[in-house]
């Protein structure tokens, strides 16, 4: 006897389990919301815990054009607070932008984030880069400095 999966209906997709405290903040204790939205990755959390560990201001996830939820719409993970123009920076992990090569949407995104007055060019931190907040500090401090 051959025993077959059950097939998937329509229009639904699998319910996914929601993330526990464990899963997202670990041995580092990383946050699970910040500023009212969630934290989707520990490098996310880990860049959170860096930006303010180097007291910069900082917004979360940055709806511009209506955002994710409109087509056209884009949203920045972090918007630096960084004198004279504002950095949009977004973190890009090898899973999503190299294995789905989802390179396209990057490239428009990128471009629209360009054309924004008051911003200045975005800057692109990888979850290879931010193994810990240490080291996401360190890359930071590269990418944008530090305040004051």
């Amino acid at each position: 006897m051959v025993l077959l999966p059950e097939p998937r209906r329509r229009g639904k997709s699998p319910q996914k389990a929601p993330k526990t405290q464990a899963e997202v903040a670990g041995p580092e204790n990383l946050p699970l919301n910040y500023q009212g939205k969630p934290v989707d990755s520990k490098e996310e959390g880990r860049v959170i815990v860096a930006l303010n560990m180097m007291e910069w201001g900082f917004g979360f996830k940055v709806a511009y054009f209506g955002g994710r939820s409109m087509p056209g719409g884009v949203e920045v993970d972090f918007l630096v607070y960084t004198p004279v123009l504002l950095t949009p920076l977004r973190m890009q992990s090898r899973f999503w932008h190299l294995i789905r090569r989802d390179e396209t949407k990057d490239i428009m995104d990128y471009g629209k984030l360009l054309r924004i007055p008051g911003l200045a060019t975005p800057v692109d931190l990888w979850d290879y880069q931010v193994g810990s907040v240490e080291q996401a500090i360190r890359e930071l401090t590269v990418l944008i400095g530090r305040p004051g």
